[in-house]
């Protein structure tokens, strides 16, 4: 079967249109594919910690962190809930409810990454310097709007500059700048800095960080990463070449889960059934909160999926998010989410769609992680995608009058702008649950749940608040581990974001060391002896 897929007008809203202008947006970012990943092997690592910290209904709770006190922890429902009594409805079933408390420490966890995969190639940007920051500051103004104006809600927009934090490395890069490790100078707390290029003053600030900010400083919730402020490093007056910068604070997040499977893979090692349960009921806790507020993510992938040493596992960059209600029928654009986890609908042309855009993503992550890390959809194209998608779920279809209703139905496909250019296959059917139970550690349940998200309907997905009460995570062994049972997992682990293990994967190859798991930071790979880290490092 061969799907060909031909561009349609652009159908975008105009904020969209000035994402590609911008260089940030969802063109720029997915189109182009997602980056090689080589086939990972299947191993098991048994962890002999698996029913430690287990709970029916914990897998989603944080571990403290940020957001609420730790002495109260024990009487939170939220860390202990039962799952939904047998014979009655899910839907009565709580979800626990946001934190909106935060503290403005952090020095052991929380953040975000950069890099990730599918977009361009990233922009370098020099580390910044002290010395580039010593000059006059004015408060600058970006599309007619004084930095001030976006403060509030905790957030100090302008007040303080760069010169408040110690660059400690970089650990991400993207088309927006590159994001460092810091420590602020007064309390040593971690945190990341999110750099916001700026070297276009015409096209002004960047409309996806505008979304970001905005967004993030309102949201709340332990699941969803915490942005503490907005910092600058002003233009250097005598010399016009060094413009300034505008960097997001974000808590401090130890690995990206993209990190973490590619560590687990170099290591022959697998990611235990009770770890990802764990991890994707916090995801799902996440989504659900974002999904309440009529906030669409549209790039769920485990390179914006952080976990800290306490275990907890926070959404970031919500550079493509829209606020979009139920109700609303204004058109978006269909070019974004990175390649892989992108859903059908996308592909032929749907612009307008709600949450179920996410929950896609979700049953490809989730599907992922059971399978050692390695992409159940990895096409190279477009056109390569969206045949994996009609191979592996099948060739969907508009319902037929007094058949059998079949996974394969969809009412209305027939009306999106590529569906014609698709080549019928009446002999299609779905091969999903064949693949599937080909994977080691696949459950029955997990089989359910990865079918149900990966419906070929969106209107047929589940709900984020439906796929956190399936019986995966309450009636199949073993039980999801709470944080802490995560965090012990992860322990031994280094700093894994996918941009920082890349770079290590390239200094190993070069000095021609194995890839089965990494020195301490600080070690010289060279001579291969340790180095001691500077203070602050860990």
């Amino acid at each position: 079967m061969e799907a060909s897929i031909r561009h349609s007008p652009d159908r975008r809203d105009p904020g969209d249109r000035r994402e590609d202008r911008r260089g940030g947006g969802g063109d720029r970012r997915d189109h182009r594919g997602a980056p090689a990943v080589t086939s990972r092997p299947r191993h098991s690592q048994s962890l002999g910690s698996d029913h430690a910290v287990t709970s029916r209904g914990g897998g989603h709770m944080g571990g403290g962190g940020g957001y609420h006190n730790h002495s109260n922890r024990h009487h939170d429902p939220q860390y202990h809930s039962a799952p939904p009594p047998m014979g009655t409805s899910r839907q009565q079933h709580h979800i626990p409810p946001s934190h909106h408390q935060h503290h403005r420490g952090g020095g052991g966890g929380g953040g975000t990454s950069g890099g990730g995969g599918g977009g361009p190639p990233p922009y370098s940007a020099p580390m910044p310097t002290n010395s580039q920051h010593r000059h006059r500051h004015s408060h600058t103004h970006y599309n007619g709007e004084s930095a001030s104006d976006h403060g509030g809600s905790g957030i100090r927009w302008g007040e303080r500059t760069v010169d408040m934090f110690d660059i400690v490395r970089q650990i991400g890069e993207g088309t927006y700048g590159c994001v460092y490790l810091a420590t602020e100078k007064k309390t040593a707390d971690r945190v990341a800095l999110k750099q916001l290029k700026l070297d276009n003053e015409k096209e002004g600030f960047p409309i996806t960080a505008i979304r970001e900010i905005k967004i993030l400083k309102t949201k709340k919730h332990r699941n969803i990463v915490n942005l503490k402020e907005i910092v600058s490093s002003p233009a250097n007056l005598e010399n016009p070449a060094i413009k300034g910068s505008i960097y997001m604070v974000f808590e401090y997040m130890d690995h990206d889960l993209t990190g973490l499977m590619k560590q687990l893979s170099n290591q022959n090692r697998h990611l235990p059934l009770s770890v990802t349960k764990g991890l994707v009921k916090q995801l799902l806790c996440g989504l659900e909160y974002c999904h309440k507020q009529n906030i669409l993510h549209r790039d769920i992938k485990g390179s914006n999926l952080l976990i800290n040493s306490r275990g907890e596992l926070k959404i970031a960059d919500f550079g493509l998010a829209r606020s979009k209600s139920s109700e609303d029928d204004q058109k978006l654009t269909n070019r974004v989410i990175t390649l892989w986890y992108r859903p059908p609908e996308l592909f032929l042309g749907a612009t307008v769609y709600g949450t179920e855009v996410d929950m896609w993503s979700v049953g490809c992550m989730l599907a992922e992680l059971i399978n050692g890390g390695k992409p159940i959809l990895a096409g190279k194209t477009d056109t390569e995608q969206i045949d994996k998608i009609f191979h592996l779920c099948g060739q969907p279809r508009e319902p037929l009058d007094g058949a059998e209703s079949s996974p394969l139905d969809w009412k209305g496909v027939s009306l999106l702008p590529q569906w014609p250019t698709i080549r019928r296959d009446p002999n299609s059917k779905s091969r999903i649950v064949k693949y599937l139970e080909g994977q080691k550690d696949m459950t029955q349940e997990a089989i359910n749940l990865i079918v149900s998200l990966l419906t070929l309907d969106p209107k047929k997905r589940p709900k984020a608040k439906e796929a956190f009460q399936h019986n995966f995570f309450y009636y199949e062994e073993p039980n999801p581990l709470l944080p802490e049972g995560i965090a012990e997992f992860f322990k031994d682990f280094e700093p894994s974001h996918e941009w920082e293990t890349k770079n290590r994967e390239k200094e190993k190859r070069k000095a021609g060391v194995p890839l089965g798991g990494f020195p301490p930071v600080g070690a010289d790979l060279k001579r291969q002896r340790y180095v001691a880290p500077p203070p602050g490092r860990r």
